[in-house]
């Protein structure tokens, strides 16, 4: 059986990292990669929103994303993604 303390624990974590990205400002976007340029990936998101999300050399990208891959970037809140990957 698992202690009342550790699972308070673990649960208390994941509020305060969940207030933390709240705070930060951050989400994520999903949807298809309409374009690529050298700093922008430019999405059509699920719900037909279109967007561009700005990467450097901070952003960490997971594999090579080309035009029509679906994606999950996780982005600040002046669209600067933090993290880009493809979607399962």
């Amino acid at each position: 059986m698992v202690s009342v303390p550790k699972v308070v624990g673990v649960m208390l974590y994941g509020c305060v990292l969940g207030l933390g990205l709240y705070l930060n400002g951050s989400h994520t976007i999903k949807g298809e990669v309409l374009r690529v340029e050298p700093n922008s990936y430019f999405v059509q998101q699920y719900d037909g929103d279109q967007v561009s999300v700005h990467a450097d050399d901070t952003t960490q990208v997971t594999g090579n994303i080309h035009t029509g891959d679906h994606i999950e970037a996780k982005v600040n809140a002046q669209s600067h993604a933090l993290s880009i990957r493809q979607a399962q």
